[in-house]
């Protein structure tokens, strides 16, 4: 299957079945929402297992997981802008109590995937240690 994705560029529908059959779409959505809620270690001996298989596999893996990394920061954002919105251009003066808060919240949504301690505790369980913290 492998040599069929690399020539047709495309993951064929049988594929696509099984993984959204497997769940493994899901692995890091809470159960409140039909998720899998699994821990940082098992998501990453996941992803790390489908390498084995097939990079691109995991690799698109990861990406519909880190999804539900980034929502709850991408709902921030939209709440911040809201704000901001209803407050006026005066609310983002240096030295408004909000003018941090709405510079933290796009700071945070544009730099969360790319933590450097992030791909360390990635790293440490790849290598079979457990992660110094988990997220």
């Amino acid at each position: 299957m492998a040599d069929a994705i690399e020539r047709t560029q495309r993951f064929p529908e049988p594929l696509l079945s099984d993984l959204h059959d497997s769940r493994l779409l899901r692995l890091l959505l809470p159960r409140s929402v039909s998720g899998e809620e699994v821990s940082p270690g098992e998501y990453l001996e996941a992803v790390a297992e489908l390498a084995r298989h097939d990079g691109s596999v995991a690799w698109n893996v990861f990406v519909a997981n880190s999804a539900a990394l980034i929502a709850p920061f991408l709902a921030a954002v939209e709440i911040c802008d809201m704000t901001y919105r209803a407050a006026g251009v005066s609310a983002i003066f240096v030295g408004s109590p909000f003018e941090r808060r709405f510079r933290d919240i796009h700071r945070l949504s544009q730099q969360i995937q790319s933590r450097l301690a992030h791909f360390r505790s990635v790293g440490q369980v790849l290598l079979g240690s457990p992660p110094a913290v988990f997220y």
